[in-house]
């Protein structure tokens, strides 16, 4: 059975391939974290089309999901991957700390958007990602839409957030229900890419201050000419939690 696993991997590893167990070996212990502190609801902020959201089922979370994309276009992709799945939800609107109004810059890569002006570093590191128009969005605190909904009542809540470069004014437009989550995984940038954004050492230490530990960090955007890690992926856990 060896050989042939190794001879198979090599016929693939020729034409550009690679074979590894499914899910991924990364992708089962994030699902046995979910498992064990028995997540059932995530919250996925910064949905965009629903790649997250059908990332996260594709490897078998089987609980409820809320997606949030402010922008129409991509809202309408969003909500049409939801309609065949009844326990996959989509609101058009964004977070932030305040409820109001606000204009979000829209990138080429649709991806890059952001309620925040991009650095120089960001347009060097990925070419793509420039800004070529702005939309007037709605934008929410989480306490009040938390507040009003009471949709995280009863549930192991998980928060994804990634709003390029606005994590922050999400986390503190939570602070009434941040100690109530199970979990939280934010998308940090070692440099600012977007200009005033809260890094990655200055949130390792915000979210410590919140009874949150790192539990799993992966790469998510590398610089293009030079190869260095920009930007990561950050899955913590809440320590008071389960």
């Amino acid at each position: 059975m060896g050989l042939i696993r190794n001879r198979t991997r090599k016929l693939f590893s020729k034409l550009g391939y690679g074979v590894t167990k499914y899910p991924h070996p990364r992708d089962r212990r994030k699902l046995n974290q979910f498992k064990l502190k028995k997540i059932d609801l995530i919250l996925d902020i910064g949905a965009n089309k629903g790649q997250f959201a059908d990332y996260i089922r594709g490897i078998g979370f089987e609980g409820d999901i809320i997606s949030f994309e402010p922008l129409r276009t991509e809202f309408e992709i969003l909500k049409n991957a939801a309609d065949s799945d009844p326990k996959w939800e989509c609101e058009n609107f964004a977070f932030g700390d305040f409820d109001g109004t606000a204009e979000i810059n829209i990138a080429n890569n649709s991806s890059s958007s952001s309620l925040m002006n991009m650095s120089e570093s960001h347009i060097l590191g990925a070419p793509g990602s420039f800004f070529v128009d702005k939309q007037n969005i709605e934008v929410k605190r989480l306490d009040t839409y938390l507040s009003q909904t009471k949709v995280i009542e009863n549930k192991n809540t998980f928060v994804k957030i990634d709003v390029q470069g606005f994590e922050r004014k999400v986390i503190d437009g939570a602070s009434d229900y941040l100690k109530k989550f199970t979990g939280i995984q934010l998308e940090l940038s070692f440099i600012e890419l977007y200009e005033g954004e809260t890094t990655f050492g200055e949130f390792l230490e915000i979210m410590k201050q919140n009874n949150y530990f790192p539990a799993f960090i992966e790469p998510c955007l590398i610089d293009s000419r030079t190869g260095k890690l920009l930007q990561v992926d950050v899955m913590f856990f809440n320590s008071t939690v389960n």
